[in-house]
């Protein structure tokens, strides 16, 4: 379930890390994680207003990097919601941001 999730998400030592700058926002993992070849997906969801919500496959360049520009998204409060399978493992990991 949801608990085991985010719990496995938890225990990881490189879960995907969010940041951003003028233009764009980036989910960034490590090595270790892109050759897991792992599947998922984003969730910005839009407490505000949920027609708002942005959704995403996760899909990382050879650096572990997404690039996710900034004009998706409307200025204010989002919460992203990563989801993701890796062998046979789920993981879920939530964090609340503001796009300015």
């Amino acid at each position: 379930g949801k608990i085991d999730a985010i719990k496995n998400a938890e225990a990881l030592n490189s879960s995907p890390v969010i940041s951003m700058d003028q233009q764009n926002l980036y989910i960034s993992v490590t090595p270790e994680f892109l050759l897991a070849g792992c599947k998922g997906e984003i969730v910005f969801f839009r407490p505000s207003d949920s027609s708002k919500d942005v959704t995403l496959n996760m899909q990382f360049n050879a650096e572990g990097k997404q690039t996710i520009p900034k004009d998706k998204f409307q200025k204010g409060h989002y919460k992203a919601q990563l989801s993701w399978v890796s062998g046979n493992k789920k993981y879920y990991k939530e964090e609340a941001l503001v796009v300015d």
